[in-house]
């Protein structure tokens, strides 16, 4: 960490720091495009990593505190079955993703959007992983949710043998012609 010199306010600080960032960049492109690209590559893969990653839950109360957290058993790669798990999160994600664009077109990539944005700015400034991630782990949880009503509006669905399923695909009614009163209107 670089301290702040006798006297520097905030600003000043901080204007200091991105003018090191900027001349940094300047002077070295190449090495500090393969450095920003890391760090926004692990800050995105840590994003996707709020989600856990295992099969073996000791005791149900880990489910709200958890006392051994999965990377504590990390090999520095995915096994088979954490693979498979990642897998189904992006399933999920990609759902939400999905009945959100479909509902409310391009606006509802405005998180994912955020998320980039953020998560790209903290890489120019050669910061990733953890604490940087806080101010937007709420994005994969919330399209995480999303995957997941969606997910159960299909299986729902599919229980009551409707082809909504295969008319999903279909453009989204006018708000006056869909049943606005419905609970899950949101996600049809």
């Amino acid at each position: 960490e670089i301290p702040r010199l006798a006297g520097e306010s905030t600003s000043q600080y901080s204007a200091r720091l991105t003018q090191m960032a900027v001349q940094g960049i300047m002077r070295h492109p190449l090495e500090a495009a393969r450095a920003i690209a890391g760090h926004f590559v692990n800050n995105e893969m840590g994003s996707l990593l709020v989600f856990p990653v295992r099969f073996k839950i000791l005791d149900f109360n880990e489910l709200i505190w958890p006392s051994m957290p999965f990377w504590q058993e990390w090999a520095g790669s995915l096994t088979t079955p954490q693979a498979l798990i990642l897998l189904a999160n992006l399933g999920v994600l990609a759902a939400g993703l999905a009945a959100v664009t479909k509902r409310f077109g391009t606006v509802g990539l405005a998180p994912l959007l955020v998320n980039l944005a953020y998560n790209f700015s903290t890489a120019v400034f050669r910061s990733s992983g953890a604490r940087f991630l806080l101010p937007v782990d709420w994005v994969a949880i919330l399209y995480y949710a999303l995957g997941a009503a969606q997910i159960a509006i299909w299986f729902l669905a599919l229980l009551r043998g409707s082809t909504f399923i295969a008319n999903w695909t279909q453009a989204v009614p006018s708000r006056s012609e869909s049943d606005a009163s419905s609970p899950i209107s949101c996600l049809h």
